[in-house]
């Protein structure tokens, strides 16, 4: 009896050794390094990339975990960016249901939920094959963040699995383009959340890299050769939110010069700054009156964040110079 008991618990031990690593729901950042080339222009653009895990939705009676791009290290934190669609796990496989943009003059900028697809399958072994979408993207360097790539599948082949540091790798091959890719079960792809390392048809070149990933407190991944560290800028110095947004309004918004800074007779303003998408002071201490304007015609086109300190609190919002 001894002997059996014995024997189960070297079995529970192996079998937790090896457990399936479940992808975060919920306090999760992934900090990807991402950039692009264009060939016909010489355009070329690098940035890092934060993914934040916030909420939950259900569509047509599906539930899903919402994904972000988010402008600080905060776990689904106030500045969280654009929406980009929604994960769901099922067994060691994980979907992923993109947010698709749109842009018309009549409309503006629209939204709706494309096509689910088969975004990582952790249960593969060595000699398996996995169609890819490696066409689907988000373009970062646009005056708008947010744009589609579409749906271009390639087949990979497993080259290789191990355990490393308890966590299960995965390593693929694709032979026609010589491409490689690799997945830790639970984290993802070192090689883009989404965007894999591809040549398209436009004369783009995409591709990124995994500096870290941190899950609740632990840095579960980390390669970033920036400064070794999970994030190398530490958390952005712009405080969260403690004012109402009827208390102050900002608007329009996008503009491609004035913005109109609307604010409550009783609140006494301390400073307004505005800041880059990765925290660096652009402008600080603007004048202005409780119905105030500023002027940001000389900024370049791209997203910013207004942070306006009050006696009474703190308000910031995210502006698009056009």
């Amino acid at each position: 009896m001894k002997k059996i008991s014995l024997t189960f618990l070297i079995l529970a031990l192996y079998i937790g050794a090896f457990a399936q690593n479940e992808f975060p729901t919920s306090n999760a950042i992934w900090n990807y390094k991402v950039w692009a080339d264009d060939w016909f222009s010489g355009r070329q653009g690098e940035k890092n990339v934060y993914y934040t895990i916030c909420g939950d939705t259900t569509v047509n009676s599906t539930d899903y975990n919402k994904l972000y791009t988010t402008f600080d290290t905060i776990f689904c934190g106030t500045h969280l960016g654009q929406f980009l669609g929604a994960f769901r796990q099922e067994g060691q496989k994980v979907y992923f249901l993109p947010c698709n943009y749109s842009f018309d003059y009549t409309n503006g900028w629209t939204s709706r939920f494309g096509e689910e697809f088969l975004l990582y399958d952790f249960g593969l072994s060595i000699g398996d094959t996995i169609n890819l979408n490696c066409g689907f993207r988000y373009n970062f360097w646009d005056r708008y963040p947010h744009s589609f790539g579409g749906y271009q599948y390639r087949t990979f082949t497993v080259s290789n699995t191990e355990i490393v540091n308890g966590i299960k790798k995965i390593d693929f091959v694709h032979d026609s383009y010589f491409e490689l890719e690799s997945w830790y079960e639970g984290i993802g792809s070192i090689t883009g959340l989404f965007q894999r390392g591809q040549q398209t048809l436009d004369g783009y070149f995409f591709g990124s890299n995994l500096n870290c990933f941190k899950h609740n407190e632990s840095v579960e991944y980390i390669n970033n050769p920036e400064c070794g560290k999970c994030f190398c800028k530490g958390y952005i110095n712009i405080k969260e939110n403690t004012l109402d947004a009827h208390i102050i309004k900002i608007s329009p918004n996008p503009t491609n010069d004035i913005l109109n800074i609307e604010i409550s007779e009783d609140i006494d303003i301390k400073s307004i700054i505005i800041y880059s998408m990765d925290g660096k002071l652009i402008e600080k201490n603007m004048n202005f009156e409780k119905v105030g304007k500023l002027n940001i015609s000389k900024l370049n086109s791209g997203s910013y964040i207004v942070n306006i300190e009050t006696k009474q609190g703190v308000f910031s919002k995210i502006i698009i110079k056009e």
